[in-house]
C-alpha cells in the first residue's frame, strides 16, 4: 500500500494511522492520501478516542489529537507504555513501577512494583508479563483489577507452561 517501513498500525474507519522511522502518518484505508502527521522517532502507537497515544524517543508518552493537531505531555519520567482503554492509560516508569493515568481527571496512580516486559488490557483486567526467566522469581503473570487489588499470580515454568 506504501513505500515506506511501516509499524503500529491502527485502522480506524477510513484511514490507517501508522509510524514509520521518522514519524507518524495516515492514509486511507484504500493506500491514497498518505499524510505526515508529526515528525520525529516514535515507538509504539495506541489510538484512543480521536488521540493518538504514543511513546518519543526520549521515553515520555505523548498524546497528539487528530481534529486540533495538539500535542500533550502525559508523563514527564521516562516510560514505557503498556496499553490503554477509554478511561486509563497505563505504562512503565523507569523505576520499575506499573502506573495508572487516568484520562479524565490526570491523576497517576502506582499498582505494581517489579520487573515488568509488557501488559495488556483484556476486558476489565490489566495482565502484565513479569521477571525474568533466570532470576529467583521466575517468570509470571500478574492479572489485577484497574485498582492494583485483587492480584492474582499466575506463574510460567522454564516450558512456557502455566503452573
Amino acid at each position: 500500500m506504501n513505500k515506506r517501513h511501516s509499524y503500529n498500525l491502527n485502522v480506524l474507519d477510513d484511514y490507517i494511522y501508522f509510524t514509520s522511522d521518522d514519524g507518524i502518518y495516515r492514509m486511507g484505508i484504500n493506500g491514497q492520501g498518505e499524510e505526515k502527521l508529526l515528525s520525529g522517532k516514535i515507538y509504539n502507537l495506541i489510538y484512543q478516542n480521536e488521540k493518538l497515544y504514543y511513546l518519543t524517543s526520549d521515553k515520555k508518552i505523548q498524546s497528539y489529537d487528530i481534529n486540533s493537531k495538539e500535542v500533550t505531555d502525559m508523563t514527564q519520567q521516562s516510560a514505557m507504555l503498556i496499553n490503554m482503554n477509554d478511561q486509563y492509560l497505563f505504562f512503565y516508569s523507569g523505576d520499575y513501577n506499573v502506573m495508572r493515568y487516568d484520562l479524565k481527571t490526570k491523576q497517576t496512580q502506582k499498582l505494581y512494583s517489579g520487573i515488568v516486559q509488557s501488559g495488556q488490557v483484556i476486558g476489565d483486567k490489566l495482565i502484565l508479563n513479569t521477571g525474568m526467566k533466570n532470576s529467583k522469581t521466575g517468570q509470571y503473570q500478574v492479572i489485577m483489577d484497574f485498582n492494583g487489588e485483587q492480584q492474582q499470580r499466575l506463574f510460567v515454568d522454564s516450558s512456557g507452561d502455566y503452573i
